[in-house]
């Protein structure tokens, strides 16, 4: 049995993520540009969600940060980038996909302790609090669960994603720009 959610180990960072997204998805890059050049305090919080997602988590062939990413811009595709409502529609599109995937998904290492998107921690942080964990997701040794659970809904998820990687910006206040640390995670 394939599963859609698969962990690979990647030599990427989660800041390298976003720009093997504008190659890879180059027909996007302009609007992309556009926004951001409109709302540079996204870019930030793309960093975050990388983070949260880590470079490892992949849906099918595809990078889970790639997947949450490609869909907020095409649901934005039609908009005005200067208009402060493509920010919601782009933060609800970023965040509703990425709670949709990961909606009573867990990851388990050896030791049986686990990572679910719920608890608020990002990934990459979980990965590398235990040095062997990142030697047993380079040999296929962490395991990808789903279960039921009634206390992750996808809109608690997607509110847990929100608070935990989305910047809140007033049209009139100034941006302080803060970037996850740079981790080989």
């Amino acid at each position: 049995m394939i599963h859609l959610m698969q962990l690979h180990y990647s030599r990427d960072t989660s800041n390298q993520t976003l720009a093997k997204w504008l190659t890879t998805y180059p027909n996007l890059q302009k609007t992309l540009y556009a926004f951001l050049t409109e709302w540079p305090h996204l870019k930030t919080s793309l960093a975050c969600l990388s983070h949260y997602l880590s470079p490892h988590l992949r849906i099918s062939e595809c990078s889970a940060f790639d997947y949450c990413l490609t869909n907020a811009m095409i649901e934005i595709s039609n908009c005005e980038p200067k208009m402060p409502a493509t920010v919601q529609i782009f933060n609800d599109a970023l965040t509703l996909t990425a709670a949709s995937i990961l909606v009573n998904f867990e990851i388990r290492d050896a030791d049986n302790k686990g990572w679910t998107p719920i608890n608020g921690n990002y990934l990459c942080d979980w990965l590398q609090s235990e040095p062997e964990r990142i030697q047993q997701l380079k040999e296929g040794d962490l395991a990808i669960n789903h279960h039921d659970s009634t206390g992750s809904t996808i809109f608690r998820l997607q509110r847990l994603i929100q608070i935990r990687t989305l910047l809140s910006v007033r049209e009139d206040a100034e941006v302080t720009q803060w970037e996850p640390r740079e981790s080989s995670c």
